[in-house]
């Protein structure tokens, strides 16, 4: 849903209800990984929201991959192990 949406051009302008849809996707791609205190380590759910969807919008090219792996390294590329 967050690729296909993108592809549409729905990011620009998050409202309430894409945004917690976005938030519940990325809590749930979260809880379904090992953490290893990279991705998520001193942030919040609405920081990792706007990361992901920055991240989306910098990489549309890639949006043909799997949403979960898109949130993933969105989060991975942000994290302090990644600096």
């Amino acid at each position: 849903m967050i690729a296909a949406n993108m592809r549409k051009g729905r990011l620009g302008n998050p409202t309430i209800t894409p945004f917690v849809t976005y938030v519940g996707y990325i809590t749930g791609v979260i809880w379904a990984s090992p953490d290893d205190g990279c991705s998520t380590a001193g942030s919040n759910l609405g920081q990792m929201t706007f990361v992901v969807i920055g991240h989306l919008k910098e990489n549309t090219s890639r949006l043909h991959h799997a949403a979960g792996y898109l949130v993933a390294e969105a989060l991975r590329e942000a994290g302090p192990c990644s600096k």
